[in-house]
């Protein structure tokens, strides 16, 4: 993948154009909010005289822990703008473009909604169920490796964030879709402590 092809999903999806605002320094460029004026991603051209090619690299608005959630060698820590909110992109044969649209789209979007109704099309039909108090056991131990393993069912429901767009009415999608995916979850790991509210 290109950093043009970027550049040319941002325009004709989002209208927004490349900026060049350091006429000092042509390498680096800008695509921007219409709405807010905000960064969206941070562009990086360099030559490299070694191999005779052009580094083409950028830093995109985006929460670092998509580093964990997708595991690829093209996505890095930002290179140039420092913060948690955003990851480094390096072009190059092996980037998947439409990894890195969908995350250009989230960006973006994360940017413009900030509410929406949502209705689902086949609401589930839930059996009747009788909830009766437990008495929880009382115990002295410490489990400090409780977090150490995450059941396969809860990895598959985190999963489903990464189709993502980071929109707001996506955002409650996928938390709808993921209480209907966990329903008849239920977790067996040791635990001790207060439970002080229910929700």
């Amino acid at each position: 993948m290109e950093l043009s092809e970027l550049i040319n999903h941002a325009e004709k999806k989002f209208h927004i154009r490349e900026q060049y605002k350091w006429p000092d320094f042509p390498g680096f460029s800008v695509l921007e909010s219409l709405h807010t004026g905000k960064s969206i991603a941070f562009l990086m051209r360099q030559w490299d005289y070694d191999s005779g090619m052009e580094i083409q690299r950028c830093d995109l608005r985006c929460d670092q822990r998509i580093l964990s959630e997708i595991k690829a060698p093209y996505l890095t820590l930002p290179f140039y703008i420092k913060g948690r909110g955003w990851v480094g992109i390096k072009f190059e044969a092996d980037t998947q473009s439409e990894v890195v649209l969908r995350l250009f789209d989230r960006a973006v979007y994360a940017d413009t909604e900030r509410g929406c109704t949502i209705v689902l099309d086949t609401p589930p039909v839930k059996p009747a169920v009788v909830y009766e108090d437990t008495l929880l056991p009382v115990s002295r131990e410490h489990f400090p490796s409780a977090f150490s393993y995450i059941p396969e069912k809860i990895r598959t429901m985190r999963r489903m964030r990464m189709f993502s767009d980071n929109s707001f009415a996506q955002k409650c999608k996928i938390v709808s879709q993921q209480a209907v995916f966990m329903e008849d979850y239920e977790d067996d790991a040791p635990w001790t402590g207060a439970f002080r509210r229910y929700f």
